[in-house]
């Protein structure tokens, strides 16, 4: 019985599967520092001022290789899984005409596209040394996890202490509101734009959203027809 190999798809894989999706990569991979600077900061022109800076900083570790990036290219067979993404493809500003999605995940440079993109740190190995017996020398070591900040604890009134889940509504609304002044919901389908607003909720708002699926469609839609951004029917 021969040993078969594990593919090389197979790694891959799983190295895509540890990033960050791209439309979070620029809060998740973010100094301990920025991440703190933007979770506290009330203005909301100035969140996204703190937000691009992120953003170019995500794309300036990309291109000196502190990060790598993995994507599956559009249009490549099936089987051929997440691509290791070369680090030139990526926009280096001037009239650089490589444009990444932040907001779907996506990039496009040089006629590639790059469809749900991960960010995540280069894999380290260590070198075995030849010649040794005995006890097996100890494996490498991952890189170190970056502590997670936790999110600021925001302030109850004692008018407001009722039981029961605390309202979204206005935090949803001024999210929103935020992304329209930006122009990141323009020219978007209604599913990419729920998409921008989730991702955008939950990174403002950690503590209100837990989930992956929060805030919900239904609030999301509230919330823009009270933005006056849906008719209703």
């Amino acid at each position: 019985m021969t040993n078969r190999k594990p593919k090389a798809t197979s790694s891959r894989v799983r190295q895509w599967e540890e990033g960050e999706p791209l439309s979070f990569a620029w809060f998740g991979c973010a100094s301990r520092e920025a991440k703190r600077e933007y979770q506290t900061c009330e203005i909301d022109s100035r969140r996204m001022s703190h937000r691009l800076d992120m953003e170019i900083q995500v794309l300036d570790d990309l291109i000196s290789g502190k990060l790598v990036a993995w994507g599956v290219r559009e249009g490549a067979p099936l089987d051929e899984g997440p691509t290791l993404i070369p680090p030139h493809l990526f926009p280096r500003g001037g009239n650089d005409t490589a444009a990444v999605d932040w907001g779907t995940s996506a990039l496009r440079s040089s006629g590639f596209s790059f469809l749900r993109v991960r960010v995540t740190k280069p894999q380290t190995s260590t070198p075995r040394k030849k010649g040794t017996s005995g006890p097996k020398s100890k494996q490498a070591k991952l890189p170190p996890v970056p502590p997670v900040t936790p999110a600021p604890t925001p302030v109850v009134s004692e008018s407001s202490k009722k039981k029961g889940r605390p309202r979204v509504e206005e935090h949803l609304r001024a999210v929103i509101r935020s992304l329209v002044e930006t122009g990141q919901l323009k020219d978007k389908s209604r599913k990419v734009q729920i998409e921008i607003i989730r991702a955008a909720a939950r990174t403002a708002h950690p503590t209100l959203f837990l989930r992956e699926t929060q805030p919900s469609r239904d609030k999301i839609f509230a919330a823009l027809r009270a933005e006056g951004l849906v008719t209703p029917k």
